[in-house]
């Protein structure tokens, strides 16, 4: 039986994934994961790889191969993709709107994907969720509509008829030029880009500006990222930096004490508390972190440090 499952995952992986190099990579993270039997960094390590809804079918693929133990974690931490089409109705004459923001179109490549709920909202009401594929609008198949017709197609009645399939993932594309990239739904950041600190005006405690900074950490056979982190107080909430150790990988990529997280793989961390925060920064072997350098070095600093700089402060 085993070897049944073994051999039509790798039929699967085989039918999916034509570049070599993740096909070694897949099998790399699952050897890996039975040796640790780290499901968090399992999940991450897979959402690298399976990057594409075309892809999503390994999922299923690979829970066989995940002990009984764990399965049901495994469910609740990948994407569930449906088959079914959902049917929903919409009153355009309301006046909070519609409650959705959509992405994607015929000229981007792909499906028209609902990228953003408004709580409360009329979307989120009736049960729509980010990662929705819209797939009918008042009857009409969108499979050929670019966005605009799309947009025309939703304003043509008062009560909006949208029928969905949920696929979890949602079209990455600033541009027609650009290569059409995948996020998963659950570490989608809105194009909004809202966040509860902005970076533009901000200044740090030495008068120097505040910059974004993004890093990327591969954790592969290393002893870890090699930082501490900490929340912040009530009147600076956030995630911080509290300590780098020296020669660590982080050291080596420039992350500081006082350095704010405020994105790791697409994962807003502005308003995230401590222990979600560890979860994330475990949960894969590859970061990608957003941080605002020394945005709270004075967090950190000791009575004798405040006090110096309480002096040039004052000269």
């Amino acid at each position: 039986m085993e070897r049944k499952v073994a051999r039509e995952f790798r039929h699967k992986v085989e039918l999916l994934i034509d570049n070599e190099a993740e096909k070694d990579y897949l099998y790399d993270v699952l050897r890996m994961y039975h040796q640790s039997m780290e499901l968090l960094v399992l999940v991450g390590d897979l959402k690298l790889v399976i990057n594409d809804p075309t892809r999503l079918p390994l999922f299923d693929a690979i829970r066989p191969l995940i002990p009984l133990k764990h399965q049901v974690e495994y469910d609740q931490l990948t994407p569930k993709r449906s088959r079914k089409l959902k049917e929903v109705r919409l009153d355009r004459t309301n006046p909070e709107g519609l409650g959705l923001s959509v992405r994607g179109g015929l000229e981007f490549g792909c499906g028209l994907f609902i990228s953003q709920i408004v709580k409360d909202g009329q979307a989120g009401n009736v049960g729509l969720q980010i990662g929705d594929e819209i797939v009918r609008i008042n009857g009409y198949s969108i499979s050929s509509c670019i966005h605009e017709e799309v947009i025309s197609l939703i304003r043509t009645k008062k009560t909006v008829s949208l029928k969905v399939r949920h696929v979890g993932m949602i079209p990455v594309k600033s541009s027609t030029d650009d290569r059409l990239k995948w996020q998963f739904a659950d570490q989608f950041v809105s194009e909004s880009g809202e966040r509860k600190n902005s970076v533009a005006g901000l200044a740090s405690i030495s008068g120097k500006e505040i910059k974004e900074k993004k890093v990327f950490l591969s954790l592969v056979g290393t002893k870890g990222m090699g930082i501490s982190i900490s929340s912040g107080p009530t009147q600076k909430p956030g995630i911080y930096i509290s300590n780098v150790k020296p020669g660590s990988l982080s050291a080596e990529v420039g992350l500081e004490m006082g350095d704010q997280i405020v994105e790791v793989n697409g994962v807003d961390f502005t308003a995230m508390d401590h222990r979600e925060a560890v979860r994330v920064l475990k949960s894969s072997r590859s970061l990608t972190i957003t941080v605002l350098t020394g945005a709270g070095k004075e967090l950190f600093m000791t009575d004798e440090e405040r006090l110096a700089l309480e002096a040039r402060r004052g000269a």
